[in-house]
């Protein structure tokens, strides 16, 4: 025999107790308590290629708006939150989700400007102060790379062909 349970709109953040009681063939009885959670939560996500540039080549000094798309997998919707976006640990700007419906993205912008040729770590992270319970933390923090290189060598690339880079570290 395969007990079966069955719950219907349940809260997001629940629990119910269920019991099971077994009679056998003699008449012995036992019993069995356990606490079931239920849990709804936001996922906040973000892939690598959720991230863009404008323009896709910038030169060196030239302004740069790095967006971003942020997506809402989860069955809850989520508060506020910020997501940031920074280059090798400096932050480059900050920008706040008043809320995020299940099921819904909504783009994040941050312009700036790099002085100097070279490759750069361009992280994104999602929720940053935890303030979202998140069914899964490990897709809030994606990167991409952004080359800038002199225009009169013809080497500009801003993210395309970059794999997706993941960081499930802070």
């Amino acid at each position: 025999m395969t007990p079966t349970f069955r719950a219907v709109r349940l809260p997001g953040l629940s629990s119910v107790e269920v019991r099971l009681r077994v009679t056998d063939d003699s008449g012995l009885t036992d019993e069995d308590v356990a606490t079931v959670s239920i849990v709804h939560a936001a996922d906040l996500t973000l892939s690598s290629s959720d991230i863009r540039f404008s323009p896709i080549n910038p030169d060196p000094g030239q302004p740069v708006t790095i967006t971003a798309t942020v997506s809402n997998r989860g069955l809850t919707d989520a508060g506020s939150f910020d997501v940031h976006l920074s280059t090798f640990g400096t932050l480059l700007g900050t920008a706040t989700i008043n809320s995020l419906a299940a099921g819904a993205a909504a783009d994040v912008a941050v312009q700036t400007t790099f002085a100097d040729v070279g490759f750069k770590l361009i992280k994104v992270t999602i929720d940053a102060a935890d303030a979202v319970v998140e069914l899964n933390e490990a897709t809030t923090r994606p990167a991409r790379f952004c080359k800038l290189a002199n225009r009169s060598r013809g080497r500009r690339h801003c993210g395309a062909g970059f794999a997706d880079h993941r960081y499930s570290g802070r």
